[in-house]
């Protein structure tokens, strides 16, 4: 990773490439290919037997990338294959209806949109397949409800996500009055996004010197989030805080503030606690972040996997929170920046 110094958002997409393998379900035995419509996967000799899974996201960035590497190592399986909908509900739900379908995989990851996506996680579940929801709440925004029959949930309340960011505001605005404040979110279309922005919006409402003259989507690109906030500061030259749904959105939102001549005059804040995020924060760059456990989420979501698959067990606790669990709480501000997770990079 590059330091604050010498990182370049704008060679970056936000985007990684991943590319799922498929390997022997056992010894001298190979899988017969992906569903129609997935993405590409070969296949690779195995000692033992793996499971294979399905890894089926709303999107592709670091956190994604990051979370998949970290479910292979809790399953103990290289075996996975992907499928991204592009933040595309209906391609999402064709992908889960496919896998469903091809009876081809032990389990399922998903990335769902949430309460859009439950009808086709429940048409793998009747498959057969072992399901985990990860990053974002299948059923509601606002609490980490587990889909019935699924094995494991391990999503972010996205309210609460929206309240700490919100937190965040209010101390970025401590001194002033009026403080003219911008939200960058993903997508309005999103409901977890939109279940984001409602809980951004109740922790700010009772200041009184916070106004949200601004809002925008960035769809979790750095360089949408940049030409996003170009036009945010254009059109409100007095901004004091730029707030974004994602960390590598925030990366592009920099980039916009420099160009516009206002680096150090206004507050970023951004959301994942990211290698950079971390690092921005604690030169002083930004002003704060939140924690996202992308590796925490991942190995406990692949272990519940792995378990159910081979020994029919069920977790303990279905729907567990790393995130609420993290020492100190969610925000990250240059006075506990030194306990930054980072399990992921833009």
């Amino acid at each position: 990773m590059r330091s604050r110094e010498g990182r370049s958002y704008e060679s970056r997409k936000g985007v990684v490439a991943l590319v799922g393998v498929v390997t022997l379900l056992t010894a001298g035995c190979t899988s017969s290919g992906s569903p129609s419509g997935s993405g590409s996967s070969s296949s690779g000799a195995s000692s033992a037997k793996q499971m294979r899974i399905a890894y089926v996201t709303s999107g592709l960035d670091g956190w994604i990338q990051a979370n998949v590497d970290a479910l292979k190592r809790g399953a103990q399986t290289s075996a996975v294959t992907m499928f991204n909908a592009n933040y595309d509900p209906a391609k999402l739900t064709g992908q889960l209806q496919s896998i469903a379908a091809s009876k081809q995989y032990d389990a399922v990851a998903v990335v769902p949109f949430t309460g859009l996506s439950v009808p086709a996680i429940k048409t793998v579940i009747d498959s057969g397949a072992k399901v985990a929801t990860v990053l974002v709440p299948a059923i509601t925004p606002a609490t980490n409800q587990l889909v019935p029959g699924a094995v494991i949930a391990t999503g972010e309340p996205y309210e609460r996500t929206g309240r700490s960011i919100g937190t965040l505001t209010v101390q970025a605005c401590k001194k002033l009055n009026p403080c003219n404040v911008a939200l960058i979110i993903g997508s309005k279309t999103i409901p977890a996004d939109q279940t984001f922005t409602t809980g951004f919006q109740a922790a700010i409402k009772g200041s009184d010197n916070i106004k949200l003259v601004a809002s925008g989507e960035g769809k979790f690109d750095p360089q949408a989030a940049r030409s996003t906030a170009q036009n945010i500061l254009q059109a409100h030259g007095d901004l004091n805080v730029l707030v974004t749904e994602a960390d590598n959105m925030t990366g592009g939102a920099e980039l916009a503030v420099r160009d516009a001549g206002k680096a150090g005059s206004i507050a970023l804040i951004g959301h994942g606690a990211s290698v950079q995020g971390c690092a921005a924060v604690k030169s002083g760059t930004w002003f704060g972040t939140t924690v996202s456990l992308p590796q925490t989420n991942g190995e406990i979501a692949g272990k519940a996997l792995r378990d159910a698959v081979f020994n029919g067990a069920k977790p303990a606790n279905p729907t567990p929170d790393p995130v609420g669990d993290f020492p100190g709480g969610q925000t990250i501000t240059q006075q506990n920046v030194d306990k930054c997770p980072a399990q992921w990079s833009q």
